[in-house]
């Protein structure tokens, strides 16, 4: 039987696979790249990851692009029901206060939505999102 844990981590690991597709066909020359936090290895492996600078509560992926007043994103791929816990959420305020653009997504649908409106703009630094924007509560 498969533990509720380890299909969390294969569904988001589905879902952000579709999301990196779905960047690399549509947006070829910005670079987008993964943390791989979530990477299940052995504790040799772990020991050196960590070493050299893999760090707990980073976010999955980084646009290295500037847009808007931003020097970059950093998005965190959740599934429904789930959330960032208290380590992302605090590396999520540390790279926010740093001048990063800093979101998390649930679904595939909304991490299109988050991608293509900090691509375009539309989340500009400074400025608070109408609280009715469907995407409030994802951008931190």
């Amino acid at each position: 039987m498969i533990s509720t844990r380890k299909k969390n981590r294969d569904d988001e690991h589905q879902l952000q696979c579709l999301i990196v597709k779905w960047f690399d066909l549509f947006f070829p020359n910005i670079l987008m790249y993964a943390i791989p936090n979530g990477a299940r290895t052995s504790m040799w492996t772990a020991k050196k990851l960590k070493k050299e600078g893999l760090r707990k509560g980073m976010t999955d992926l980084v646009i290295a692009e500037p847009v808007a007043g931003y020097c970059g994103a950093y998005i965190e791929t959740k599934i429904p029901d789930t959330s960032p816990n208290k380590d992302q959420r605090e590396k999520m305020r540390q790279l926010k206060d740093k001048g990063y653009f800093v979101a998390w997504y649930r679904t595939y649908q909304e991490g299109k939505a988050i991608i293509m409106g900090y691509l375009s703009g539309h989340f500009r630094r400074g400025i608070e999102l109408d609280k009715n924007h469907s995407l409030r509560a994802r951008i931190i």
